[in-house]
């Protein structure tokens, strides 16, 4: 059986290369001198994470229930 998680890790890193790459072609077609936005690499920040199980969950976000003192 394989790792969902290895899968899902490729994802990540192919449609942020994706979006890199298809932006350093525009902006060198356009003729643009601008750096490419760097990847967002969110699925590795553990508050990021929890919000997102929680959101998945139907529960409040971890800031706003540390917000509301629960």
């Amino acid at each position: 059986m394989k790792d969902p998680g290895l899968e899902t890790n490729a994802m990540y890193y192919l449609v942020g290369d994706g979006i890199a790459s298809l932006a350093a072609a525009a902006y060198g077609l356009l003729g643009l001198d601008r750096k490419v936005p760097d990847v967002y690499k969110g699925h590795r920040n553990p508050r990021v994470l929890l919000n997102a199980f929680l959101a998945l969950h139907g529960r409040e976000s971890s800031k706003e229930s540390m917000m509301s003192g629960a």
